[in-house]
Parts: C-alpha cells; structure tokens; sequence
C-alpha cells in the first residue's frame, strides 16, 4: 500500500521536465520585467544548441546570472506573494545547505540522496550560477582560482554521504576518512559561506573579466570578458526564447569539447539522484 501511495505522487521525468521550464520561464519574466540579465548555461545551453530543447537523458536546468542582478532578482521573486515559485539561497534561508541557488516550485517536493542536508522547500527547481568579478592580472586570477577550488572541495567534502559502491570499497572508506574532518569541524553551510565570500573577492573592483567559480571546477573555461557577456543571441528551448551569450560556441568547446557529438550510449544517463512528488497530493494521500 506504501508503495502505491508513492507511485500515485511521484513525478516522472516528462512531467519534472514541463515543471522545470516552467520556473525557467517564470524567471525569465521576472528578468525582463525588471531589467536584469540572465543566460543559458552547461547542459542546458548544450541542449538548446543540439536538441532545441533538454538533452534527453537529462532532467535540470541551469543559467547564470551576475552577482548583482541575482540579487534583484532575489527581492523581485521574494515580493511576488501570489506566485507558487519562491528562491532558495543562503542569502535568504538561514542554513542552506547547497552552494547554487535555486528557484523552486513550491507545489513539489524533492529529496536528494547522497549528500547530506536539505531543505523542507525544496522541490522542482532551476539552478542559478553566480557570475563574479575577477581580476585582470593573471598571477592574482589563479591565486583566485586556487583559493575557491580549495574552498569548493571543502564544500564537497562536508557534504558528501558515506556511500560504499560494489568495486570501490577502498577508495569510497579513503573518501570517508577525508571527509571525516569537514563534517565534524566545518558544517556545510559554514564551508558554502566561505566558499561565497571568496568568490565574490573583487565584486567591488572594476576589472575587465568576470567568471562563475562558485559550485564548478571549470573556473577558467567559464571566464569571460565583459564585452562578451553583454554580448547575447536568444535561443530556442522546448519552444521558448531564452537568453545566452552570443559566444556559446567559444564557451562550450572550453568545457566540453565537440560538444556536437552525442556520447557512447552507455553515458547517455541522468547524474541526479532524488525523488520527487507533488505536495498536495503526499497531504491528500496522508488524509485517507
């Protein structure tokens, strides 16, 4: 009976996908009612350029947005009472457990496994990576960069859960040694902080570059010039416009190569790991 009442809430891939784009929508409307700049990023960005919608076997969205217009973007959400999107930050919920931001559909509720931490509001969501200021002289931009890889694999590390897999029992208990300090002396929300405070170094220096270095290893690949950030194409997603830097060829072969090829079949797989189930649906269920 258990079983049955899970299946009757459970969200399937298709369904999640139409959620998603909905909160891609609702903050793309958010952005141009208030002025503010947001783009397609990673997967994403990949799946408007080769499928004109998600890539198959893949079921998230991600943009990028600067610091600054994430902020307003932050107020504008948080002032609209009569919408069932609310945003998810450690700038606005005390504890957050996760580095990225996320704008969620507050009618689904989604619990991710293998990491420790969440949060009760959780649900369908978008993931907003932060665009900083970086600065110009290369010496002091790969200090940079090795101050927030150091700071990024605390965060993994506090974060991660003990999970023991068929074949990879030593280097997964190696792991749990590792990791064994973060967890104890430096909480994830505490290690997220730190991570954001040095990400956001130069946010009040004028420099010619900006890049996302929050929650990625790919700090350089994702460096851009400002010219090239304001420089933006709209691009078709699941039949809607969206916003992407007109450099999206330069930016994606950065990171992921000839992005065009489709990989082997056998990595044609989804990487999360969560379950997801409308709200109003769990309490109806819970009532009978």
């Amino acid at each position: 009976m258990r079983e049955e009442r899970r299946m009757e809430t459970e969200i399937r891939t298709e369904e999640l996908k139409q959620l998603e784009l909905g909160v891609l929508c609702y903050i793309r409307d958010k952005c141009r009612e208030n002025g503010l700049k947001y783009y397609l990023m990673y997967g994403t960005l990949i799946g408007a350029v080769r499928h004109k919608g998600f890539i198959p076997w893949d079921d998230d969205v991600d943009i990028a947005m600067f610091r600054a217009d994430f902020m307003k973007l932050l107020s504008a959400i948080g002032a609209d009472t009569g919408s069932h999107y609310t945003v998810l930050s450690m700038y606005n919920v005390p504890d957050y457990p996760f580095s990225l931001a996320k704008v969620v559909d507050t009618r689904t509720r989604l619990v991710q496994h293998g990491v420790i931490g969440t949060h009760e509001k959780l649900g369908a969501y978008v993931d907003i990576f932060l665009i900083d200021a970086v600065p110009d002289d290369d010496r002091a931009y790969d200090q940079l960069v090795r101050r927030v890889r150091t700071c990024s694999r605390r965060c993994y590390l506090s974060q991660r859960k003990l999970v023991l897999r068929k074949g990879q029992l030593v280097k997964d208990l190696c792991l749990a040694l590792v990791s064994l300090p973060y967890k104890l002396f430096c909480p994830a929300s505490k290690a997220i902080r730190k991570l954001d405070r040095v990400s956001a170094s130069y946010e009040s220096t004028p420099t010619k570059r900006a890049g996302i270095f929050m929650d990625t290893f790919n700090q350089k690949e994702s460096t851009l010039t400002r010219e090239q950030w304001a420089d933006t194409v709209e691009m078709e997603f699941e039949g809607e416009e969206f916003t992407a830097p007109a450099c999206y060829d330069e930016l994606l072969r950065r990171t992921y190569g000839d992005y065009m090829q489709l990989p082997p079949k056998e990595q044609q797989v989804t990487h999360h790991d969560f379950d997801i189930t409308w709200r109003a649906r769990e309490a109806e269920r819970a009532g009978r």
